[in-house]
């Protein structure tokens, strides 16, 4: 029980990873007035990021989704492999590249979040960093916009029946999860088993096609659109 107390109480050790120097000053002074956050580590090329990765104990990483010595350019298989050699790092993804098919990969690749530098939401950067620490996920409010228009356009279009198919107790927990709540606040609040609201969770990302959390919580929004 201390042990969770003090892990409760610590900071969130932060780790910013982003090839523009100047990027990293205006997250580090965004951050650093925070008081349950710590800024451990900034990395400005992918060597770097691998030493901080192998050498730091990191809660959240914010990350950009390319980066100029990447070869091949690609930022979901750079996203793929930290989220295969490090499971525990919660990833929010920072980056200019905002177009929906790159937010669709990096979601199914299972980041945390994502926010464009582009966006007035950079504001929320602290914010977003704490759902994502808690197991929650955050997309940008432009970006998630954006994916529920299309989405709904996509059912209008193949007439899916599936976004009518949630059962009320479905509807319920997938609601509880789009206000920031995890699975184990949800069976306190309803009175249910954490397996229960599990199982639903489950039944309700299947029928709705989500792969994940995150995915899920778009779908919500493009129901109650």
């Amino acid at each position: 029980m201390d042990i969770e107390i003090q892990k409760m109480c610590s900071p969130i050790r932060v780790v910013v990873a982003d090839d523009h120097p100047v990027i990293i000053m205006g997250i580090r002074k965004i951050l650093e007035i925070e008081a349950d956050m710590d800024v451990v580590a900034t990395a400005c090329s992918l060597d770097d990021l691998d030493e901080i990765l192998i050498s730091h104990q990191i809660d959240v990483l914010i990350c950009d989704y390319t980066f100029e010595s990447d070869v091949g350019r690609d930022g979901t298989r750079l996203i793929g492999r930290i989220r295969r050699n490090y499971p525990d790092i919660r990833i929010l993804v920072l980056s200019v590249h905002d177009e929906l098919i790159v937010v669709r990969r990096l979601i199914a690749a299972g980041v945390g979040g994502f926010l464009s530098k582009a966006s007035s939401a950079l504001s929320a950067l602290a914010g977003a960093v704490r759902k994502i620490h808690q197991g929650e996920a955050y997309i940008d409010p432009v970006i998630a916009t954006a994916l529920s228009i299309e989405y709904l356009r996509l059912l209008t279009k193949r007439g899916n029946p599936r976004a009518t198919e949630l059962s009320k107790r479905e509807y319920e927990v997938v609601r509880l999860l789009s206000l920031g709540m995890t699975v184990g606040v949800i069976a306190c609040h309803t009175g249910r088993s954490v397996k229960t609201i599990s199982a639903q969770k489950v039944s309700a990302m299947r029928k709705l096609a989500a792969r994940n959390e995150a995915e899920l919580v778009v779908r919500f929004r493009e129901l109650e659109m």
